[in-house]
Parts: C-alpha cells; structure tokens; sequence
C-alpha cells in the first residue's frame, strides 16, 4: 500500500487501517480546518472507498486511530465499541496519590464557553475511566487510563477534576501541548499497542512497555 503522508501506519489489510495519529492533526475535517487524518486518507484513496475513522481522538491527542475500509467493518465497529479495550498514557501535574487501580466516575455535560467548547462535570452523562500509575518522576506522574466510556474530554475532565491536570493542557491545565497519548487498542483476535512520541523529561523508555503490557493484563 502507498505511504500515508506524515501518519504511521501500524496496521492495514482490507478491511481496516490502524494509524499512529500525530498531536495536532484532527481526525475530522472541521469549521476552520483543510487537513486531517480523514483528508489525507481521501487523498491516497482517491476514486475508492475512502477509510473512515471509527472514533474520534482530541486534535491534541496522539496516537492509535482505528480507520474502516468497509462499510460493513465500520458498522460492526459501531455496534462493538463499547467493549473494545482503550487505554491512554498522560502526564499529570502531582504525584498521584493511589497505588493500583482507581476509578473516577461523574456526569459530564459540553458546554459553550467564549473559547469554544468546555465540559463541566456535576451534570449531563455518566462517565468512567479507570486510573493506574505507572511511574513519578519530578513532581509529575506518568498515569495509564483505560476508558469505561467514551465521553468527550472524558480524560483530560476526569484527572483535571482529581487535582491532577495533565500535562500541557491548554482546556483544563496550563497549555504548552497535550502530553495524551492513545497507546492500546484491542478487541477479540486484534492488540494494537505504540509508545507516544515525547522527548526529553517526559520521553517513555521502550523497557516500559512490558509493565504497561503487564498493568493491562
């Protein structure tokens, strides 16, 4: 298969593509936006089928983005969602006061703010992400969530609300870039994993990957 320009490929047969997005890059094309991982797609599959992203990731959130070469991949993706295995890498402000697994559950609403959308918690849907700590270093701590639900920001709400923003967050943090990574994703017969891309201070050593692997299990 041809290159995709500027996107890993970490997996691709007839019926799926699996991509490692890049932070920056929205999955969608939008108001304001003329790039995306779906342009870039419709682009190399000119004339054919065009891949369709299965799910949304924040335009600041990196990593795994499961596409769909077929219609009938794409409905059966929609209709087994809910059970797939998601989980994301962040760093977060503080030292995370827990040892194994924690889960945050709250209702979660968007909201319109003068800076574009916002989600508060207190009201709207029920969300759930299941926390795990993987290392601390300097005042911050490398946390592994794995979603219960699919709700927007759910991650970046849901850690913000703990005392615990993740690093770089321009929405609920401080800015400086989302350090949120979709590392796994899996479902029955299929396990997709990638480290995130981060440099220096918050650069993941390749050695960690057994004890995310073994966290996950």
């Amino acid at each position: 298969a041809s290159p995709l320009p500027g996107i890993d490929v970490v997996f691709e047969n007839g019926e799926m593509l699996v991509v490692d997005k890049p932070s920056g890059l929205p999955a969608h094309g939008g108001t304001g936006w003329t790039d995306s991982v779906h342009d870039r797609l419709k682009r190399r599959h000119a004339g054919a089928f065009v891949p369709v992203p299965v799910h949304r990731l924040d335009r600041d959130t990196s990593g795994l983005l499961l596409c769909a070469k077929t219609h009938d991949f794409l409905r059966a993706m929609h209709a087994s969602w809910p059970g797939l295995t998601k989980a994301y890498l962040c760093w977060v402000e503080g030292e995370w006061p827990f040892s194994g697994w924690r889960t945050v559950v709250s209702e979660l609403a968007k909201t319109q703010t003068g800076s574009g959308e916002q989600v508060v918690s207190g009201q709207g849907k029920r969300a759930v992400s299941h926390v795990h700590p993987v290392l601390s270093r300097a005042g911050r701590s490398l946390l592994l969530v794995v979603l219960g639900t699919g709700r927007t920001h759910q991650i970046r709400v849901h850690l913000a609300d703990c005392g615990h923003a993740i690093v770089g967050d321009p929405r609920y943090g401080h800015g400086g870039g989302l350090l949120l990574h979709a590392t796994a994703l899996s479902w029955p017969g299929h396990s997709f994993f990638v480290l995130p891309p981060w440099r220096d201070e918050f650069r993941i050593d390749p050695c960690r990957a057994h004890d995310i692997d073994t966290i996950l299990a």
